[in-house]
């Protein structure tokens, strides 16, 4: 006699030899045959109980991640949007200059961005930072960068790069508690007198490329952060 169920087959074999037995004897078999169809059956049915508790945990381990890869996802589409207000609307109109750029995020969104604050009419601020992790929160520590440092040089317009990286230095240090931390290029363009000044913390300089020559990284001196 044989059944299945989930996949779990259980048998049982009758086995008959050559040995002749009494009509009695086989009447006094029965109750131990019944009690051996009933063992089967009640192991049967525990199996099928443990089968169906273990489904029901997958089913939830399952719903579990899906929840968690939807928040996910979310988070991430919340970072993107952020992060695309962030960078420029328009390019700066310079004289003699002409301007472009690209940011293509990856899968995991962050916190990298550029931006550009006039602060005169001959002098332009250019900034390109990197907030460490992703997500979320990587892109709102940027958010709040890229609205801080145009206040802080719009009120001390004389401010070059390496001061105003030490002025963000003293205002945000490593968060102790998340570990967040933030690199930054800046630089300041007198586009009348063909100068720009940097300054970096953390980020490589500038590529300067001109034609006909191999482009070259500058290196930039760093400033005391104390």
């Amino acid at each position: 006699m044989g059944g299945a169920s989930g996949g779990l087959v259980i048998t049982t074999v009758v086995v008959f030899w050559n040995t002749r037995l009494e009509p009695t004897t086989l009447i006094a078999m029965v109750p131990l045959a019944q009690a051996l169809v009933a063992v089967a059956l009640a192991a049967l049915g525990a199996l099928v109980g443990w089968g169906r508790g273990i489904l029901d945990r997958l089913r939830r381990a399952v719903g579990e991640l899906e929840e968690r890869e939807q928040a996910r996802l979310e988070n991430l589409e919340a970072a993107y949007a952020i992060q695309q207000s962030l960078l420029p609307q328009r390019l700066p109109d310079t004289p003699g200059i002409t301007w472009a750029w690209v940011c293509e995020p990856s899968e995991e969104v962050g916190g990298d961005t550029l931006s550009y604050t006039q602060l005169s009419p001959d002098r332009l601020a250019l900034y390109l930072l990197d907030v460490s992790g992703q997500g979320l929160a990587a892109a709102m520590f940027s958010d709040t960068l890229v609205r801080l440092i145009p206040v802080l040089w719009r009120r001390s317009p004389e401010l070059g790069p390496a001061e105003l990286l030490t002025e963000l230095n003293r205002e945000f240090s490593m968060n102790p508690v998340t570990g967040q931390y933030f690199t930054i290029v800046c630089a300041v363009l007198d586009p009348a007198a063909r100068v720009l000044t940097c300054a970096a913390a953390g980020n490589p300089g500038p590529a300067w490329f001109r034609t006909g020559e191999r482009p070259r990284r500058l290196e930039l001196p760093a400033p005391r952060l104390d």
